[in-house]
Protein backbone atom coordinates (compact mmCIF):
# COMPACT_ATOMS: atom_id res chain seq x y z
CA UNK A 1 0.00 0.00 0.00
CA UNK A 2 0.80 3.46 -0.80
CA UNK A 3 0.07 6.04 2.51
CA UNK A 4 0.45 9.70 2.22
CA UNK A 5 -0.51 12.52 4.16
CA UNK A 6 -1.96 15.40 1.86
CA UNK A 7 -1.86 17.69 4.98
CA UNK A 8 -2.77 17.41 8.04
CA UNK A 9 -3.26 19.72 11.63
CA UNK A 10 -6.07 21.80 12.59
CA UNK A 11 -6.43 23.66 9.09
CA UNK A 12 -7.27 20.26 7.33
CA UNK A 13 -6.70 16.64 7.47
CA UNK A 14 -6.76 14.54 4.25
CA UNK A 15 -4.79 11.05 3.30
CA UNK A 16 -4.60 9.47 0.48
CA UNK A 17 -4.32 5.13 0.62
CA UNK A 18 -3.44 3.24 -2.91
CA UNK A 19 -3.36 -0.35 -3.37
CA UNK A 20 -3.44 -2.31 -6.99
CA UNK A 21 -6.03 0.10 -8.92
CA UNK A 22 -7.95 1.10 -5.64
CA UNK A 23 -7.29 4.93 -4.21
CA UNK A 24 -8.82 6.22 -0.97
CA UNK A 25 -9.14 9.45 0.67
CA UNK A 26 -9.47 9.48 4.98
CA UNK A 27 -10.94 12.38 5.45
CA UNK A 28 -11.96 15.66 3.73
CA UNK A 29 -10.45 18.72 5.32
CA UNK A 30 -9.28 22.09 3.93
CA UNK A 31 -11.01 22.48 0.73
CA UNK A 32 -11.09 20.67 -2.62
CA UNK A 33 -9.16 22.46 -4.46
CA UNK A 34 -6.59 21.94 -1.74
CA UNK A 35 -6.93 18.61 -1.79
CA UNK A 36 -7.20 18.01 -5.77
CA UNK A 37 -3.63 20.28 -5.91
CA UNK A 38 -2.01 17.71 -3.35
CA UNK A 39 -3.40 14.73 -5.39
CA UNK A 40 -1.78 16.53 -8.66
CA UNK A 41 1.26 16.46 -7.11
CA UNK A 42 1.62 12.67 -6.63
CA UNK A 43 0.45 12.08 -10.29
CA UNK A 44 -3.24 11.91 -9.66
CA UNK A 45 -6.25 13.80 -9.37
CA UNK A 46 -10.20 13.52 -7.30
CA UNK A 47 -11.44 12.12 -10.62
CA UNK A 48 -9.41 8.83 -9.36
CA UNK A 49 -10.13 8.16 -5.56
CA UNK A 50 -12.79 5.42 -5.34
CA UNK A 51 -14.00 5.89 -1.82
CA UNK A 52 -13.29 8.35 1.11
CA UNK A 53 -14.00 7.07 4.41
CA UNK A 54 -14.65 9.76 7.39
CA UNK A 55 -13.19 9.91 11.19
CA UNK A 56 -16.02 11.91 12.28
CA UNK A 57 -17.68 15.24 11.85
CA UNK A 58 -15.69 18.38 12.89
CA UNK A 59 -14.97 20.47 9.83
CA UNK A 60 -11.27 20.04 9.36
CA UNK A 61 -11.96 16.49 8.48
CA UNK A 62 -15.21 17.18 6.38
CA UNK A 63 -15.23 20.73 5.07
CA UNK A 64 -15.11 19.89 1.15
CA UNK A 65 -17.16 16.99 1.06
CA UNK A 66 -19.91 19.20 -0.30
CA UNK A 67 -18.06 20.75 -2.87
CA UNK A 68 -16.21 17.49 -3.76
CA UNK A 69 -19.79 15.08 -3.88
CA UNK A 70 -21.26 18.12 -5.99
CA UNK A 71 -19.02 17.09 -8.52
CA UNK A 72 -17.99 13.98 -8.38
CA UNK A 73 -20.73 11.42 -6.69
CA UNK A 74 -17.74 9.24 -4.91
CA UNK A 75 -19.17 7.21 -2.21
CA UNK A 76 -18.39 8.68 1.00
CA UNK A 77 -18.19 5.97 4.13
CA UNK A 78 -19.21 7.55 7.61
CA UNK A 79 -20.83 6.82 10.79
CA UNK A 80 -24.51 7.46 11.48
CA UNK A 81 -23.58 10.10 14.02
CA UNK A 82 -21.28 11.90 11.78
CA UNK A 83 -23.41 11.91 9.25
CA UNK A 84 -26.60 13.25 11.26
CA UNK A 85 -24.24 15.59 12.95
CA UNK A 86 -23.40 17.52 9.21
CA UNK A 87 -26.68 16.93 7.42
CA UNK A 88 -28.73 20.19 7.07
CA UNK A 89 -31.51 20.87 4.88
CA UNK A 90 -29.16 22.66 1.78
CA UNK A 91 -27.19 19.05 1.55
CA UNK A 92 -29.22 16.24 3.40
CA UNK A 93 -30.44 15.05 -0.23
CA UNK A 94 -26.90 15.12 -1.94
CA UNK A 95 -25.15 13.40 1.58
CA UNK A 96 -27.79 10.92 1.14
CA UNK A 97 -27.02 10.02 -2.39
CA UNK A 98 -23.46 9.50 -1.80
CA UNK A 99 -23.40 8.14 2.14
CA UNK A 100 -22.99 5.17 3.44
CA UNK A 101 -23.13 4.26 7.18
CA UNK A 102 -20.92 2.39 8.67
CA UNK A 103 -20.24 1.00 11.89
CA UNK A 104 -17.43 0.25 14.31
CA UNK A 105 -15.99 -3.05 14.32
CA UNK A 106 -17.57 -4.26 11.05
CA UNK A 107 -15.33 -4.96 8.04
CA UNK A 108 -15.61 -2.84 4.66
CA UNK A 109 -14.03 -3.51 1.32
CA UNK A 110 -13.32 -1.11 -1.45
CA UNK A 111 -11.27 -2.58 -4.24
CA UNK A 112 -8.27 -3.81 -3.42
CA UNK A 113 -8.48 -2.23 0.23
CA UNK A 114 -10.23 -3.65 3.01
CA UNK A 115 -11.27 -1.49 6.07
CA UNK A 116 -12.18 -2.16 9.98
CA UNK A 117 -12.89 1.18 11.47
CA UNK A 118 -12.61 1.52 15.52
CA UNK A 119 -13.83 4.25 17.79
CA UNK A 120 -11.52 6.72 19.15
CA UNK A 121 -11.92 8.63 22.49
CA UNK A 122 -12.71 12.16 20.96
CA UNK A 123 -15.70 14.91 21.70
CA UNK A 124 -17.26 14.16 18.64
CA UNK A 125 -20.90 12.70 17.78
CA UNK A 126 -19.06 9.40 17.20
CA UNK A 127 -14.93 9.34 15.96
CA UNK A 128 -13.06 6.48 14.42
CA UNK A 129 -10.00 5.32 13.50
CA UNK A 130 -9.12 2.53 10.84
CA UNK A 131 -7.24 -0.63 10.22
CA UNK A 132 -6.44 -1.13 6.40
CA UNK A 133 -5.16 -4.01 5.36
CA UNK A 134 -4.24 -5.29 1.46
CA UNK A 135 -2.69 -8.85 1.15
CA UNK A 136 -0.70 -9.15 3.74
CA UNK A 137 -0.03 -5.39 4.97
CA UNK A 138 -2.14 -4.08 7.68
CA UNK A 139 -2.00 -0.11 8.20
CA UNK A 140 -3.37 1.80 11.03
CA UNK A 141 -5.05 5.05 11.64
CA UNK A 142 -6.11 7.10 14.28
CA UNK A 143 -5.80 11.00 15.03
CA UNK A 144 -7.96 13.29 17.10
CA UNK A 145 -8.02 10.74 20.32
CA UNK A 146 -8.21 12.30 24.05
CA UNK A 147 -6.17 9.10 24.96
CA UNK A 148 -4.97 5.40 24.25
CA UNK A 149 -7.80 3.20 24.40
CA UNK A 150 -7.79 -0.71 24.86
CA UNK A 151 -9.84 -0.99 21.56
CA UNK A 152 -6.90 1.29 19.70
CA UNK A 153 -4.89 -1.22 20.77
CA UNK A 154 -6.45 -3.90 19.83
CA UNK A 155 -6.91 -2.59 16.43
CA UNK A 156 -3.41 -0.74 15.80
CA UNK A 157 -0.69 -3.58 17.43
CA UNK A 158 0.56 -5.89 15.00
CA UNK A 159 0.48 -2.76 12.31
CA UNK A 160 3.31 -2.63 10.10
CA UNK A 161 2.83 1.32 9.30
CA UNK A 162 0.90 3.73 11.63
CA UNK A 163 -0.44 7.41 11.11
CA UNK A 164 -0.51 8.17 14.85
CA UNK A 165 -1.85 11.86 16.50
CA UNK A 166 0.76 13.81 18.38
CA UNK A 167 -0.73 16.92 18.77
CA UNK A 168 0.77 18.85 21.31
CA UNK A 169 3.21 19.69 24.18
CA UNK A 170 1.55 19.74 27.12
CA UNK A 171 4.20 22.50 28.15
CA UNK A 172 3.61 24.56 25.43
CA UNK A 173 -0.63 24.39 25.72
CA UNK A 174 -0.25 24.85 28.95
CA UNK A 175 1.86 27.54 28.80
CA UNK A 176 0.18 29.19 25.60
CA UNK A 177 -2.64 31.15 24.59
CA UNK A 178 -6.07 29.05 24.41
CA UNK A 179 -8.50 30.00 26.93
CA UNK A 180 -8.77 27.45 29.89
CA UNK A 181 -11.63 25.84 28.86
CA UNK A 182 -10.07 25.14 25.39
CA UNK A 183 -7.16 23.75 27.44
CA UNK A 184 -9.16 21.27 29.52
CA UNK A 185 -11.08 20.02 26.14
CA UNK A 186 -7.63 19.04 24.60
CA UNK A 187 -5.76 17.90 27.45
CA UNK A 188 -9.27 15.92 28.24
CA UNK A 189 -9.48 11.81 28.00
CA UNK A 190 -12.07 12.69 25.01
CA UNK A 191 -9.26 15.35 23.67
CA UNK A 192 -6.39 15.12 21.62
CA UNK A 193 -3.35 12.70 21.71
CA UNK A 194 0.22 14.62 23.17
CA UNK A 195 3.57 13.84 22.09
CA UNK A 196 4.36 12.10 25.80
CA UNK A 197 1.59 9.77 25.43
CA UNK A 198 2.23 9.31 21.65
CA UNK A 199 5.48 8.68 22.45
CA UNK A 200 5.09 6.04 24.54
CA UNK A 201 2.25 4.41 22.66
CA UNK A 202 5.01 4.09 19.64
CA UNK A 203 7.07 2.06 21.96
CA UNK A 204 4.10 -0.17 22.14
CA UNK A 205 3.52 -0.24 18.56
CA UNK A 206 7.17 -0.85 17.92
CA UNK A 207 7.15 -3.87 20.08
CA UNK A 208 4.36 -5.06 18.40
CA UNK A 209 6.50 -4.80 14.65
CA UNK A 210 5.64 -1.65 13.45
CA UNK A 211 8.34 -0.48 11.23
CA UNK A 212 7.25 3.10 10.76
CA UNK A 213 5.03 5.57 12.01
CA UNK A 214 4.04 9.29 10.81
CA UNK A 215 3.24 11.76 13.47
CA UNK A 216 0.24 13.53 12.73
CA UNK A 217 -2.63 16.43 13.80
CA UNK A 218 0.06 18.90 15.38
CA UNK A 219 -1.09 21.71 16.49
CA UNK A 220 0.77 24.84 15.05
CA UNK A 221 0.03 27.14 18.87
CA UNK A 222 0.94 24.25 20.83
CA UNK A 223 3.64 22.14 19.61
CA UNK A 224 6.59 21.73 16.46
CA UNK A 225 7.46 19.26 14.20
CA UNK A 226 10.85 19.49 16.36
CA UNK A 227 9.29 18.96 19.71
CA UNK A 228 6.53 15.93 18.61
CA UNK A 229 10.00 13.69 16.73
CA UNK A 230 12.37 14.87 20.07
CA UNK A 231 9.65 13.72 22.46
CA UNK A 232 8.78 10.23 20.56
CA UNK A 233 12.68 9.71 19.33
CA UNK A 234 13.92 10.14 23.29
CA UNK A 235 11.21 8.12 24.88
CA UNK A 236 12.26 5.29 22.07
CA UNK A 237 15.95 5.40 22.88
CA UNK A 238 15.14 5.16 27.07
CA UNK A 239 13.22 1.47 25.92
CA UNK A 240 16.23 0.74 23.89
CA UNK A 241 14.73 1.54 20.45
CA UNK A 242 16.79 3.14 18.20
CA UNK A 243 15.20 5.82 15.54
CA UNK A 244 16.11 5.33 11.68
CA UNK A 245 16.98 1.78 12.44
CA UNK A 246 14.26 0.16 14.29
CA UNK A 247 11.36 2.08 13.49
CA UNK A 248 10.97 5.19 11.06
CA UNK A 249 9.45 8.22 12.19
CA UNK A 250 8.08 11.25 10.45
CA UNK A 251 6.56 14.22 10.92
CA UNK A 252 2.83 14.86 8.98
CA UNK A 253 3.40 18.46 7.06
CA UNK A 254 0.36 21.01 7.17
CA UNK A 255 1.53 22.10 3.63
CA UNK A 256 3.22 19.10 1.89
CA UNK A 257 2.68 15.61 1.10
CA UNK A 258 4.53 13.24 3.77
CA UNK A 259 4.80 9.31 2.73
CA UNK A 260 4.31 6.62 5.30
CA UNK A 261 7.32 4.49 4.00
CA UNK A 262 8.46 1.04 4.61
CA UNK A 263 11.88 0.22 6.08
Amino acid sequence: MIIKTLFSGSDGNCTYIKSGNTEILIDAGGSAKRIDCALKQIDTSLCNINAIYITHEHSDHVASLQVILKNLKIPVYITLESAQSICNPQTSGLFRECFYIIQPDKIYETGDITVMPFKTPHDSAMSVGYRLCSGNESVGYATDTGHVSDTMRKFLLGCKRVVIESNHDVGMLQNGPYPPYLKRRILSQNGHLSNDDCAKFVCELTDSGCESVILAHLSKENNTPESALNTVSGTLKMHGIITGKDILVGVADGKRVCELCSM
